[in-house]
């Protein structure tokens, strides 16, 4: 038991999962989250992945055309500039990002090439996937928002991102957050704007259109087949995927393609070519297609659609819809093609078969013990509870939601939790369920104390707390009073750098048996960081400076505040030195980092940058400070930057007042 006021929390017997979360620990039970603050570590859980990380897909040797973006794509690797690739669906994006996955000047990164199927991936939960690719962590840890940019600022890799759904904002943020990466970004429309490159990827030339046709129909073409061919290519205004589909219904009707010239002339609707190719399906493959249509274009795992389709040799019949370019297949999972996600909903009734899946999924869900099974069926979940709110079927959202919750928290993807919890919340109020309705409550602040939104979090537990004491629900009451009680005291406390989770973590919030660091831990935090704000006496900044490395070129960044500031010298290559990047090929090296995470703070700190006698490169440097976390309470921070050249120092005065702010302050000639 942990006290939490007037209330005792049972939390031995159900606890169902935990995560960590800088010093927060989240604990998963059935009347919602208990989140417990544990002592920070000096370790940080997080380890980078050993030697290059290769996460492509498998090579796509037969590109037809896109010499001119190919040679686009070259020149940005080389060069470590991001491209925008974009065009309708269909238009052949995969394939392209396929293709220059393996390009051989990718092999001048050191972190290599990750390539990523971002479809209904949000900016957080992203920034998550492209975290897991580098990193691992000791245990099961959810970097803070400032450690997952910590971490991936320095990564020097390739990143093919395709299916993006992401704002223009956020998808220059991301480009911003990891600026020694190069990254290739994969939309309908165009995602980047003023810096990098954009690729807008139309339809193949006469030559490769022809190709491509005789390539689907698995034979050479006469030249009277070559001309029906092109004709029918140019009113597909040569889109590969519609070419595709097109011969497909040579192979599926047995007829010419003379004859099937006569059904694409008189410029075809993408409608009308939908149609075409839904005509030449079998019952079989039309059975298939709508079910992976009910998924909205989320992958369903192969075993359950068998068991909702229940035809014999299905894994066949999938393929041959990936054969014509209605489906598409990662292995295991299956799911329609993006271009007709859309438009199917015009031609067919879908309705019947999304009410199966979320039927099929009710049932499955919550009886199923698999893990791994419920995160390969998690997109389509997701997808079911989506269209079980959107037909008002609210018993099944709070039902497919909480059941889902767990492997959402677990597998570190926060931001499409919050959209669950959202959505359980909006069926809650519609059916004036009070319980679940205070559940959901209790989750989204449980979820905003964990990532040290302190007000949200109270915000919502107390909305909660004032629900749970109107029905009576004791339960439920004392574990939204504790999580008060938890978030009275970190409100102030923000997250260090690193992850500091206690080495004794597994003896702290063991499941189901360990002992929980309660209210008394709490008052151990805070004496520990009191502890640190401990006042230094007065040190004169000479003083400071006299015992750091010095040379050709010193830079040291000076303040008087627990506030962590960032000192960032680029060196006439371009390189830039700062904590995460502390020695460059020039020579230079970053000796002190002060404050770091808030952590074994002065109220006298300084940074350094220096470059040994003889060891400093001619040319332009540029000096900036970086505010990275506020650790006391006052936000604007005055500082002085000293800057020694050959002998000759310059200082430069100035204040920084917002946290994740970036100034640059000076630049210099040597």
């Amino acid at each position: 038991m942990a006290t939490a006021g007037n209330y005792q929390v049972r939390i031995e017997g159900d606890v169902s999962g935990q995560i960590a979360i800088g010093n927060n620990n989240l604990q998963i039970q059935n009347h919602g989250g208990v989140v417990n603050v544990v002592k920070p570590s000096s370790r940080s859980p997080f380890k980078k992945r050993a030697g290059r990380v290769w996460q492509r897909p498998r090579p796509f040797p037969a590109l037809l055309d896109r010499v001119q973006e190919s040679l686009v794509m070259q020149s940005a690797i080389q060069n470590g500039v991001s491209v925008s690739v974009f065009g309708e669906g269909g238009i052949g994006k995969t394939t392209f990002l396929s293709h220059m996955a393996h390009l051989p000047e990718a092999g001048k990164y050191p972190d290599g090439v990750v390539y990523l199927y971002t479809r209904g991936q949000g900016f957080d939960d992203l920034l998550q996937m492209l975290f897991d690719a580098f990193f691992s962590s000791a245990g099961n840890v959810l970097p803070t928002a400032g450690q997952l940019r910590h971490h991936l600022q320095g990564i020097r890799a390739v990143i093919l991102l395709d299916d993006l759904a992401l704002s223009r904002e956020d998808a220059q943020a991301l480009v911003t957050l990891m600026p020694l990466s190069c990254f290739a970004l994969a939309s309908l429309e165009r995602s980047l704007w003023g810096n990098g490159e954009v690729i807008s990827l139309e339809g193949l030339p006469e030559q490769e259109q022809v190709e491509l046709f005789a390539r689907e129909i698995k034979r050479p073409l006469s030249e009277a087949e070559k001309t029906d061919a092109l004709i029918i290519c140019y009113y597909l205004q040569g889109h590969p995927l519609k070419i595709i589909q097109a011969a497909s219904l040579v192979n599926s009707e047995g007829k010419s393609i003379s004859e099937i010239k006569k059904r694409f002339q008189g410029s075809p609707t993408p409608l009308s070519i939908l149609k075409e190719l839904l005509h030449s399906l079998n019952p079989s493959q039309q059975k298939a297609l709508a079910l992976l249509g009910a998924s909205g274009g989320a992958l369903i795992p192969l075993g359950i659609i068998n068991a909702l389709l229940k035809l014999p040799g299905a894994q066949e019949i999938l393929k041959s819809l990936v054969s014509v370019g209605a489906a598409w297949t990662d292995g295991s999972r299956f799911a329609m093609a993006g271009s007709l996600v859309g438009p199917i909903g015009d031609v067919w009734n879908l309705a019947s078969w999304e009410d199966a899946l979320i039927n099929y999924f009710s049932d499955w869900l919550p009886q199923q013990a698999n893990d791994a099974l419920i995160e390969e069926a998690s997109d389509a979940l997701v997808t079911a509870i989506q269209k079980a709110g959107e037909k008002n079927r609210w018993p099944e959202v709070i039902r497919l939601g909480r059941a889902l919750e767990r492997i959402l928290i677990l597998g570190r993807r926060w931001q499409k939790w919050l959209d669950i919890l959202n959505l359980i919340l909006k069926a809650a109020r519609a059916l004036h369920d009070r319980s679940a309705e205070a559940w959901a409550l209790h989750q989204m602040g449980t979820r905003a104390l964990c990532l040290n939104y302190a007000d949200q979090a109270r915000q919502f537990l107390t909305e909660a707390l004032r629900i749970r004491q109107a029905i009576g629900d004791k339960a439920g009451l004392a574990i939204t009073q504790y999580n008060l009680n938890v978030l009275s005291g970190v409100s102030g406390i923000q997250q260090p750098k690193a992850a500091r989770v206690d080495s004794s973590f597994g003896k702290h919030v063991a499941i189901g048996i360990g002992s929980i660091v309660g209210v008394g831990l709490l008052l151990l935090i805070g004496l520990w960081f009191l502890s640190n704000l401990a006042t230094d006496t007065p040190i004169p900044a000479q003083t400071r400076i006299s015992t750091l490395g010095t040379g050709d070129v010193q830079v040291t960044l000076i303040w008087n505040s627990i506030n962590d500031l960032d000192l960032w010298v680029q060196d006439p290559n371009g390189e830039i030195i700062f904590y995460d990047h502390s020695t460059s090929a020039s020579g230079g090296k970053l000796d002190v980092d002060a404050n770091a995470g808030c952590e074994n703070v002065t109220t006298q700190p300084v940074e350094n940058i220096f470059w040994p006698a003889t060891k400093a490169p001619r040319g332009s440097y540029l000096v900036s400070v970086n505010y990275y976390q506020q650790c006391d309470n006052v936000a604007p921070t005055p500082f002085t930057i000293r800057v020694l050249v050959d002998g000759v120092v310059k200082e430069v005065s100035g204040e920084i007042s917002s946290a994740k702010d970036t100034q640059e302050i000076y630049d210099f000639q040597r």
